[in-house]
């Protein structure tokens, strides 16, 4: 369980814009994080993982609910926009981005 709670946690951060890093171009790190978010995303968000941290007392029933409403979001997402650019620039990011960050200020993790 402690294994799927920090590769949730992970998943979460990969969904916010990453941290410059020197000499490396930013697009690159963005592409990168893309490339794990796509599969770590369906993984760690999927509603039976969700069940199971929701049972451990790691998410409330509420946040639970809003990473799988937030999961469908981006499933829905166009294979367009799943890229550097649209990453940082698309509304349909930002909102999933603001959304993540009103649920990190919640208690969402004891």
């Amino acid at each position: 369980m402690e294994q799927l709670i920090v590769s949730f946690i992970d998943t979460l951060n990969l969904l916010l814009l990453p941290k410059k890093e020197p000499n490396i171009p930013y697009l690159s790190t963005i592409q990168i994080q893309i490339e794990e978010l796509e599969g770590d995303y369906y993984t760690f968000f999927h509603k039976g993982n969700l069940e199971k941290l929701h049972r451990e007392g790691y998410l409330s029933l509420e946040v639970a609910r809003k990473i799988e409403k937030l999961k469908n979001m981006i499933d829905d997402f166009d294979r367009s926009i799943w890229n550097p650019k649209d990453f940082v620039d698309n509304d349909r990011w930002k909102a999933v981005r603001g959304d993540i960050v009103e649920i990190l200020k919640e208690e969402m993790i004891n």
